[in-house]
This record gives C-alpha cells, structure tokens and sequence, in this order.
C-alpha cells in the first residue's frame, strides 16, 4: 500500500519522457568531492537513526568514497566506486562492526548507470561464522520529479530499488530515491517489507571537513 500510495502522489508531477542521455547529470559529481564533504541525512520517523555521510574524491582515479557513519559518529561502511564510460561501479564495501574491519566480495558491481532503461544492480557477500551473509540490489530509473531540499526547490530523478538482504535468511526492503544535479543523493524512502514499516531519509546538511570535526569535539 505504501508504494502505491506514494507512486500516485509523486507521478501526478512527474515527467515520464525524461532523458536518459542526462542521468550522469544527477548523480554525485567527482569534481564536487576533491575535498570532501559530509551529508546529514536525517531520518524523519526515527531521528535518532540519522546519518553521516562523509564523501570524498580521486578524480584521477575516477574513485568515489563514502564513508558511512551513525549519529554518535560511530563509522558502519566504507563504499568505494569507480566511474568509466558507462556508470558507476562497487570496487569494495567494507562492513564495520567494533573495530573489526570486514572486506567483502563483490558479485555484480552496477551502482548506477549513466544510460539505461533496464534494470541493473550490485551484490556482496561475506562468510561469517560460518554463514554466508550480504545482499543484492537492483535498481531501475522510474520519472523525473521535482521536490523542496534545503529550502531549494529541485527538479530529481527517482529510482525504484529492491534490496534482498541475506544473513542465512532473505529479508526485502524496497526502496525509492532521489537524486539531483546539485547534491546526488538527496532523498531515499524505505518501506521494510518484513516488518511493514516505512522510513524516509531526507539530506538537511551539507558540513565541510573541518566543521564535521568541530561537532566530535
């Protein structure tokens, strides 16, 4: 009910006949992370579940980091991707869990492509205690729409993802997101289909380094 209820709402505004050619456009730019950045998402339904994003960049490389952390700034994930001529890719995902760092394998590597109408996607997975654990996801470009981010009004394309998440188990949560040319990443909507719950992340700061740091102190 919620994906319906929310496709409804969103298509009534939504322009089908985007441009496919454009949807580089959209996503995190190499060139804006030379130095890096820290987005805060906020989550709307549980604050306390926010999150850090800290974004960096080797342009030379072609090589976009993001390293993940929780409100307390307690670091969860490390995603590296590289760009080439057709898209993004997953080159390593590393799981954080205390201080153990847990590198993982990379399946298929898809992030996001810069031209496609067809559905594409990544998977890792990891062997712990005896248990294969990770997850695949798949993506597909929906619409263009247009949404209020940072008291910008911001013209956004919106993805339909699926995740199946496996820890000796399945679980499916489906996920709608938003990017923009401004800031990449700027909204992302969860609904868990195990638990019928849904959560919205919505990007509300964009810090520098130096002022992510002066927040630990």
């Amino acid at each position: 009910m919620f994906i319906l209820l929310f496709e409804t709402s969103l298509l009534a505004n939504s322009n089908i006949s985007y441009s496919q050619e454009e949807a580089k456009d959209y996503y995190f730019k190499l060139s804006d992370f030379k130095e890096p950045k820290i987005y805060l998402y906020e989550n709307t339904t549980y604050p306390e579940l926010g999150q850090y994003w800290k974004i960096s960049s080797s342009p030379d490389s072609n090589l976009l980091i993001t390293e993940a952390h929780l409100l307390d700034f307690t670091q969860f994930e490390i995603f590296k991707e590289c760009y080439d001529s057709t898209g993004s890719k997953v080159v390593e995902y590393i799981m954080i869990e205390g201080l153990d760092s847990i590198r993982t394998e990379i399946l298929e590597s898809d992030v996001y492509r810069w031209n496609s109408k067809e559905e594409y996607g990544y998977g890792i997975k990891q062997l712990r205690i005896g248990i294969w654990r990770g997850y695949d996801k798949t993506r597909k470009m929906k619409s263009t729409t247009s949404m209020e981010i940072m008291g910008e009004q911001l013209e956004v394309l919106r993805f339909e993802d699926r995740y199946t998440y496996k820890f000796g188990f399945a679980m499916y949560v489906m996920q709608q997101s938003f990017y923009s040319k401004e800031y990449g990443l700027v909204r992302f909507l969860r609904f868990d289909e195990s638990t019928k719950e849904n959560q919205t992340y919505v990007l509300t700061k964009v810090y520098s380094e130096d002022e992510w740091l002066e927040l630990q102190e």
